[in-house]
């Protein structure tokens, strides 16, 4: 019997070599969703009446920005208004039960979205330090481990011999 190419519904397409970063982010935002929940209701908490949204910025290393409605607008401009659906998302985005973070690699933008269970509030609740601070580092210690380069392989590649002329 042969398989059908197209994905069945709620599985995940493979992780394709031309945006292994976005794979690596889902994968983050899976392992991690109550903590991204909890430091999601201390960012909006930090900033309750604000249109900002929280954002990850992939270079140098991998930390948490703040991300300003107005620049995303702005943004939007210089790309032709790509980024529509961006902005509609911000628009109804509902903090209370939502996690909605911006993230920044390769030139590109990818929308961490989800409804955490834990809701946020819930999350928060349950950590008992300041989060915004605390959890901010470790969640961002979390994904420079995830995102450090694959120094082990080129270390091992580096020292295999090179190929013989004749093999």
């Amino acid at each position: 019997m042969s398989r059908s190419p197209l994905p069945m519904f709620g599985s995940r397409p493979p992780q394709t070599d031309s945006e292994p970063w976005k794979y690596r982010l889902d994968q983050f935002a899976r392992d991690c969703r109550p903590q991204i929940a909890a430091l999601s209701w201390s960012f909006h908490l930090a900033n309750p009446e604000t249109t900002d949204v929280l954002g990850i910025d992939l270079q140098p290393q991998p930390h948490f920005v703040t991300c300003p409605r107005r620049a995303v607008e702005a943004l939007n401009q210089n790309v032709a208004h790509q980024l529509q659906e961006v902005l509609g998302l911000l628009d109804a985005y509902q903090p209370e039960t939502e996690v909605l973070i911006l993230a920044i690699g390769d030139g590109q933008i990818k929308i961490l979205f989800f409804e955490p269970d834990p809701t946020p509030p819930e999350a928060y609740q349950t950590l008992d330090e300041p989060v915004l601070e605390t959890l901010m580092v470790e969640l961002e210690d979390e994904l420079a481990r995830r995102f450090a380069p694959e120094s082990e392989s080129t270390s091992a590649d580096a020292s295999a011999p090179p190929d013989s002329p004749g093999s």
